[in-house]
């Protein structure tokens, strides 16, 4: 019977060389961007001589939508006739009115909402 060594446990577990030199340096690519973006940073804030407590009203505003919300919703503008979709006016043209423009031979007088007197009424004293 041949003595044959059996693989350790460790040695299974070990990561190649490669490997190791790849992952460090990637942490120091990562490490070094980080420097870098601080430095950027630290200079922004001198150049426009930025105060903490606006960096803290920044910080605080970051995440607040421009974009009115669904309990804000805009009154409709725009209506397909047939299928009943409806576009407020605000961003890109929504599918179905390239559609119903390019495709469909409406003009977008005919897709405009036409808000009657009482309409209007309503919307002025509200």
């Amino acid at each position: 019977m041949l003595n044959q060594e059996e693989p350790s446990p460790a040695d299974s577990e070990q990561v190649p060389s490669e490997a190791l030199q790849w992952t460090e340096a990637a942490a120091l690519d990562a490490q070094q961007l980080r420097a870098s973006a601080l430095r950027q940073a630290r200079w922004l804030v001198d150049f426009y001589r930025i105060t903490p407590d606006e960096l803290r009203a920044a910080s605080a505003t970051v995440g607040v939508s421009k974009v009115p919300s669904s309990s804000q919703a805009q009154p409709v503008k725009y209506r397909h006739p047939v299928s009943g979709d409806t576009w407020d006016g605000i961003g890109p043209h929504p599918q179905w009115m390239r559609q119903a423009l390019l495709h469909d031979g409406y003009r977008v007088e005919e897709l405009r909402v036409n808000h009657t007197q009482e309409d209007q009424d309503a919307r002025t004293s509200a």
